[in-house]
């Protein structure tokens, strides 16, 4: 598993820096609106690098090896959830936070809103077991924007190629409704988008909320 971490640099200024999330059970789209929304900043000339969780720093492609391994099926809920949130520590010390600093436009392909989904509903820890973990790894620093691309796990599978037996669609659909818990629970920085729309619709919807959340702000205009 190789995730890549991409920085674009132009001369213009960037609104602000802010910090771009994408959520949702695999199969849903995460990686292609991430890049998608990479070729638009790169087509508006705004400074941006895209990273993924877990992954993006030597470390952290380590743990995803690990937690994705043979030895996933022997993973312990609890043991997972550090492992995942010692690959979040690195990345956002290691390259999240300095881009922050240096005015960089981050979009992460899943953050800490995958750790109360996947291992809190999904894994069925305790959620404040999982806040703490959340809280230890980042500091405290949340996304500024997070789309969640919600479709059933049937359908994410069909997209996939794989079938999905009885055990793994219960799991699913635990983290599913998870994540439409983090939506509800922030509106304010979460929006619910419906993944059965075309890529071209959902990608249009992101730049829309884009735009109405940072419009105010030359570049996203």
């Amino acid at each position: 598993m190789v995730f890549l971490v991409i920085f674009i640099l132009s001369m213009r200024e960037n609104p602000k820096p802010i910090l771009i999330s994408f959520e949702g059970i695999g199969g849903c789209g995460i990686s292609t609106q991430v890049k998608l929304l990479s070729d638009w900043f790169i087509k508006n000339h705004l400074k941006s690098v895209v990273v993924s969780d877990p992954g993006g720093t030597v470390f952290g492609e380590k743990v995803a090896e690990l937690a994705s391994g043979d030895l996933k099926a022997v993973i312990k809920p609890a043991s997972e959830l550090l492992l995942l949130a010692a690959a979040r520590a690195q990345l956002t010390e290691e390259v999240i936070l300095p881009s922050l600093k240096n005015g960089i436009i981050v979009v992460a392909d899943r953050y800490l809103d995958s750790a109360l989904a996947y291992q809190g509903f999904g894994r069925e820890m305790p959620e404040r077991e999982v806040k703490k973990a959340n809280e230890l790894a980042t500091g405290g620093l949340l996304p500024d924007l997070t789309f969640v691309i919600d479709v059933c796990p049937m359908k994410a599978y069909e997209r996939k190629g794989a079938e999905l037996n009885d055990e793994d669609k219960e799991y699913f659909e635990r983290v599913r409704f998870g994540y439409r818990r983090v939506a509800l629970r922030n509106k304010g920085r979460v929006r619910l988008i419906d993944g059965t729309k075309t890529i071209e619709q959902v990608h249009r919807i992101v730049i829309l909320e884009l735009k109405k959340k940072y419009g105010e702000f030359s570049g996203f205009n």
